[in-house]
């Protein structure tokens, strides 16, 4: 855990946007439209959370994207086809968490600048679908019940655990928990990959959070 507050503090040294635009879900109501989602927002009942911010299409942030949580509740936010972040966003907060789940297709998270760019989730990760991550600090596990996940980039840090059905791929990604696959390849690239946990290849069903 020191491992991964070391970096994330180290990142927050680089540049950042002055104009980047925030989202607050606490401002957030049944049938409002936001940028990020082709349609209105829905607000379901969830079982484990407060709130389940519900986008019936794809979620896409550009660059310098924020969405945070300004009130103390647990809250979840789903696309049904996916999410797409471009590049340099957060979501959540260290004070409160926004969990991310893509119900079909996967989540990309991009950053092309691998020296300065980053992207920041406090929270957890959960599809059915694939995971690509490009240089993204998650304070939160990562969770895919089917196809591949990906970390690649300069600088991977997940402050939990990864959970692959199928492939697993690090390329310089610190895991501050356990990693799991339970079929497929597990490819391990470039030389700055760091697991403070176990690496395990059988099947975790039995305790598999979704």
């Amino acid at each position: 855990m020191m491992r991964f507050f070391s970096i994330l503090s180290t990142a927050l040294l680089f540049p950042v946007m002055a104009e980047a635009k925030i989202y607050d879900l606490a401002d957030i109501k049944t049938g409002d439209i936001v940028s990020f989602c082709p349609t209105a927002i829905e607000i379901q009942k969830s079982v484990g959370y407060d709130k389940a911010y519900y986008c019936h299409g794809e979620i896409s942030l550009e660059q310098d994207v924020q969405i945070i949580n300004s009130k103390d509740t647990y809250v979840q936010l789903r696309a049904f086809t996916g999410l797409n972040l471009k590049g340099r966003n957060t979501i959540g907060s260290p004070e409160n968490r926004i969990d991310i789940k893509s119900l079909s297709q996967g989540v990309i998270i991009s950053n092309t600048n691998h020296e300065t760019d980053y992207t920041f989730i406090y929270g957890d990760i959960k599809t059915d679908y694939a995971v690509s991550l490009e240089n993204v600090l998650i304070d939160g596990d990562v969770y895919s019940r089917g196809m591949t996940v990906e970390l690649k980039g300069l600088y991977n840090v997940v402050n939990g655990q990864v959970t692959a059905s199928q492939n697993l791929k690090l390329e310089n990604a610190q895991v501050c928990g356990d990693v799991w696959s339970s079929g497929g390849l597990v490819e391990i690239g470039a030389n700055k990959n760091i697991i403070v946990g176990g690496l395990f290849f059988t099947p975790r069903s039995n305790t598999f959070k979704y």
